[in-house]
């Protein structure tokens, strides 16, 4: 066979693998590994302090985005967080095009509020409320802020992976493929806020979830 030929071969060989592996069935097969830990009813079942998250109606680049930081090693280094270890194991066996099948579905799932959240007291939900508004709101809780800043939707993230997340933001052991000056700057703030402080912010945001 001569080379352009074989080169056209080759080419339609792998537009009809990627159009089959694209198929609902492919998806829905990429998306139950993804669902033992991801899925409302192991949250609700979940007895560990830190438990993943639910995906539900979260934008698919950022679904993307975390998917490609885990490829990456950008958040295996988390202290000793067996869940992002675990999720960075998963990831051996996720590639590209998996990664877009998964955020895509995920996307268009409607989008659910969390309803858990930290033990009855331990927050200082006014303090907390403080310190959203003046420092996590503006990036956090509008469109066109989340969309300049590449800060995700919050709301539907249990109160015990948020604590988890921000306490690894501060501690710099949760890392950004492609680090921002609104990266820079969330540390930053993080690194002045005490264990307490992150706590308030947390039970505030779990308490208001639907109003935020």
């Amino acid at each position: 066979m001569s080379k352009p030929l074989l080169a056209l071969y080759l080419l339609i060989c792998t537009a009809t693998s990627l159009a089959a592996s694209a198929t609902p069935e492919a998806q829905q097969a990429k998306v139950q590994q993804c669902e033992t830990c991801h899925s409302e009813e192991h949250n609700a079942n979940a007895v560990a302090a830190s438990v993943a998250p639910v995906l539900n109606g979260m934008s698919d680049w950022y679904i993307e985005q975390q998917l490609t930081n885990f490829q990456m090693g950008y958040r295996t280094n988390q202290g000793p967080d067996a869940t992002a270890i675990q999720q960075a194991h998963n990831q051996d066996a996720i590639n590209g095009e998996a990664i877009s099948l998964i955020a895509d579905y995920y996307d268009e799932l409607e989008h659910r509020f969390s309803d858990t959240t930290l033990a009855e007291g331990t927050s200082d939900l006014a303090n907390g409320e403080a310190l959203f508004e003046d420092q996590c709101a503006a990036c956090h809780t509008s469109a066109f802020g989340r969309f300049l800043s590449d800060g995700p939707e919050i709301t539907s993230l249990e109160a015990p992976y948020i604590l988890e997340q921000l306490k690894a933001l501060q501690a710099e052991q949760r890392k950004f493929q492609e680090e921002t000056k609104h990266h820079r700057k969330m540390v930053k703030r993080l690194k002045e806020m005490s264990t307490q402080d992150l706590i308030d912010i947390v039970g505030y945001i779990s308490k208001n979830a639907q109003s935020l």
